[in-house]
């Protein structure tokens, strides 16, 4: 409990002075995690949204984290983790550690992910909450089952799988992963939470173009670079051996007009699709435009090092007639966080500058 107190409150102690005396028997100490739910809202509610005060409330204890998830607040915007674990505040920009991230290789939800090795020594993914320190174990990457692949299936069998991004499905500890066998093959690989279950790889050339996917209302969603088709993916049950497996991809939106990746001299005009659940529950494409310069190194590589610009266009999903609407503001009251492992759309309140 002092550990996590240190996080809230710094201690006064008198300067100067070698020794404490008392004119009785100290009180015992509070019991924060006796603090009332009434008292614990209006606390939250005084709180900046994405600051470092929402982490440290809920890393108290057990029961300051669980009335910190179920208080009717606004989404908080995210923290800015970097990989040595020290995390940073969007609403004062303030660095604070958060040892419990150190090392982390991706985001899931409210999970993170870090790779680390098996028993048998091969890689596997484990989901941490970096609050409860909770734990997720996902099978060694090397557990694959291949479906609908080609002939070439065997020469599959060898390469390492790389996961490019994970998502937590409905029902729980179903999980999706976006991988990468080889240099050019792109499929979609799920499995159930546990070191004895097997990841089932969904591969198709069909479908081997994917640049980001998402869940969204039940759905599992992935987006096809460059053009933009939108297909939605069907997720069953073996009967054989109760895995979950990739059974159906299809179509849902058509794509937008596009040329990709273009080159001209030394400059590029490269894109990027992003997938964000956007706030007010519709399904967003982000399309990232990149005006850069390649660049010539020592050894005579080429690397895309000078990127010039940004721009972005978004679209909302109109399922209704299988079409991307353009949208030409998204409110001045909400925000998008692009990533390729993590996207994210949050409010930003007015007392926030």
């Amino acid at each position: 409990m002092g550990n996590c107190l240190e996080l809230l409150l710094q201690s006064d102690r008198p300067s100067g002075t070698s020794r404490w005396w008392w004119s009785s028997p100290a009180p015992p100490p509070s019991q924060w995690s006796n603090l009332s739910p009434e008292v614990a809202t209006n606390v939250l509610h005084h709180l900046l949204a994405g600051g470092a005060d929402h982490v440290r409330f809920a890393a108290v204890c057990p029961q300051w984290r669980a009335m910190a998830q179920q208080a009717s607040l606004p989404a908080p915007l995210p923290l800015l983790i970097l990989p040595d674990g020290t995390a940073y505040s969007l609403v004062d920009g303030k660095p604070f550690p958060f040892p419990r991230c150190a090392g982390y290789a991706g985001i899931c939800g409210d999970w993170l992910v870090f790779s680390r090795d098996a028993e048998d020594g091969d890689a596997q993914l484990v989901l941490v909450d970096p609050f409860s320190d909770t734990t997720m174990t996902l099978p060694a990457l090397s557990r694959v089952r291949f479906r609908h692949a080609s002939d070439d299936e065997p020469s599959f069998a060898s390469m390492e799988m790389i996961v490019r991004k994970v998502i937590c499905c409905s029902p729980p500890h179903l999980i999706a992963a976006l991988v990468r066998l080889g240099d050019h093959c792109t499929g979609i690989a799920v499995c159930q939470a546990g070191a004895a279950s097997w990841w089932s790889v969904y591969l198709d050339e069909r479908f081997s173009g994917f640049d980001d996917y998402t869940f969204h209302n039940g759905i599992l969603y992935a987006v096809d670079y460059p053009g933009g088709d939108l297909f939605s993916i069907d997720i069953g049950v073996d009967d054989s051996t109760g895995d979950p497996w990739v059974s159906q991809i299809q179509q849902v939106i058509g794509s937008t007009t596009t040329d990709g990746t273009t080159f001209r001299g030394d400059d590029y005009l490269g894109e990027m699709l992003y997938l964000v659940e956007f706030c007010a529950g519709e399904l967003l494409m982000v399309r990232r435009i990149i005006n850069g310069q390649w660049v010539q190194l020592q050894n005579g590589a080429v690397h895309d090092a000078a990127i010039r610009r940004n721009e972005f266009q978004v679209f909302k999903a109109d399922f209704e007639w299988s079409r991307w609407t353009e949208a030409r503001t998204i409110g001045d009251d909400q925000v998008l966080f692009l990533r390729q492992r993590c996207s994210k759309s949050g409010f930003v309140f007015l007392s926030v500058r």
